[in-house]
């Protein structure tokens, strides 16, 4: 199997991290990193990506529970979850993210049982496209 990132060779006896693309069968090398002239300064800088990317798992881990978990949760359940979101685009993305039947649900739910006039129920009534179910 081809390795997806190499280290190449740079002016200046400098190495950096690239990753090979292949697309249509034109290959070419996306750089990852700056030219290092030290082991210590690409370790850092590598360690630095390490960090980010083992974030990015952390917050697709929890995007997939939190989907998996949807999937069977009641519009009052997923209200709440979607209550403790920590700021307006948050909301919008994970109820638009829910599948058309389930925000539909909660929709309902909201509209019917929360005060409108607060928090982000308030923010949903004036977001909510009933057309598509969709917050806009």
């Amino acid at each position: 199997m081809k390795s997806l990132c190499k280290l190449v060779p740079r002016e200046g006896s400098a190495l950096a991290l690239v990753i090979q693309s292949a697309d249509a069968g034109n290959e070419s090398e996306i750089p990852l990193t700056s030219s290092h002239a030290s082991f210590d300064s690409l370790a850092e800088e590598l360690g630095q990506i390490k960090k980010e990317l083992d974030r990015l798992l952390s917050e697709a881990e929890q995007w997939f529970s939190s989907r998996d978990a949807a999937k069977n949760a009641s519009p009052e359940e997923i209200w709440a979850s979607l209550s403790s979101c920590t700021g307006e685009e948050e909301l919008i993305e994970s109820f638009n993210a829910l599948p058309e039947t389930q925000r539909a649900a909660v929709a309902d739910y909201v509209l019917a049982t929360q005060n409108v006039f607060k928090g982000f129920a308030a923010l949903f009534t004036m977001r909510y496209d009933d057309s598509n179910q969709l917050l806009v």
